[in-house]
């Protein structure tokens, strides 16, 4: 068990409380052991600093906190009453979108509904979530080679008031390439009609998701496995790579029955999954 109990107090969030304890809790996993009265002494002087930078991706850079140090028997008790202070609030928001998507839905609504905006409480935490969501957006629709071109946020803690600089170029949009299937004993043909979207249509990651989708529904296949393959080299254009584990041609359901008349009998059921090439 820790020799370290910790106590927080004060006028705080729940989430700002659970994320000073997760800090100062990672902190105290650190100490010896059996520590010595100078290790608690050096982590209780040091803790105002970690509650700081606890607080500081919600805003508040300036919070007021008191203390206290007490040992009960082999337990030290480490108590901090944190008030807040001012929270810093966006003063000035640029967030800009170049390259080949920037007039597409996906991301005018992505500026739209961006989740900062001037005027509210800065959150680094929302901040970085939101660049995350943008870049999955990218990969989603086919933006491969979107990247960031310039990211800042500065903080003026004597008027409490951020910037927020972001710049984005999407990149071209990345196009289905060819569809290649592993061999199996389907023709090709048949397999394409599985296929929900043609060579050179644009990139959809639902399109991907769809595909796998109507294979595995299908009665010929045990396993599917659908990759998309990035290559520069292919004027930006995704290849389809398409791995089918064939189920067993023959499938045997064995069951018994009892019929007052004629008593005892057997069951034998058999599903022939495929005849030829052409799935029949």
């Amino acid at each position: 068990t820790s020799p370290i109990n910790i106590t927080i107090a004060g006028r705080i969030t729940t989430q700002l409380h659970d994320n000073i304890i997760l800090r100062l809790e990672a902190n105290a996993n650190m100490l010896p052991k059996k520590p010595t009265y100078q290790d608690i002494l050096d982590f209780y002087k040091d803790a105002p600093k970690e509650i700081t930078k606890a607080t500081q991706p919600f805003g508040y850079f300036k919070p007021h906190i008191t203390s206290s140090l007490t040992k009960v028997h082999n337990l030290w008790h480490l108590s901090f009453t944190i008030q807040p202070g001012p929270r810093v609030i966006i003063h000035t928001l640029q967030l800009r979108i170049s390259g080949a998507g920037q007039s597409t839905k996906p991301y005018l609504h992505f500026i739209r509904k961006f989740p900062l905006q001037v005027g509210e409480p800065f959150n680094s935490n929302t901040f970085s979530n939101a660049v995350q969501h943008l870049l999955e957006i990218s990969s989603h629709f086919g933006y491969f080679e979107a990247k960031i071109i310039k990211q800042r946020i500065t903080i003026n803690v004597t008027t409490n008031q951020a910037t927020l600089l972001f710049y984005f170029n999407t990149g071209p949009r990345y196009r289905f390439g060819q569809i290649t299937f592993s061999k199996t004993n389907l023709s090709d043909m048949f397999l394409k009609r599985y296929v929900p979207f043609k060579i050179n249509q644009p990139y959809n990651d639902n399109k991907i998701q769809l595909l796998q989708q109507n294979l595995a529904n299908a009665v010929y296949f045990q396993q599917v496995v659908v990759t998309p393959t990035t290559n520069k080299n292919r004027k930006h254009h995704i290849p389809i790579k398409i791995d089918l584990t064939e189920r067993k041609t023959h499938q045997y359901n064995l069951g018994f029955g009892y019929g007052t008349d004629t008593g005892l009998r057997g069951i034998v059921n058999v599903d022939l999954l495929r005849l030829n090439k052409y799935g029949h």
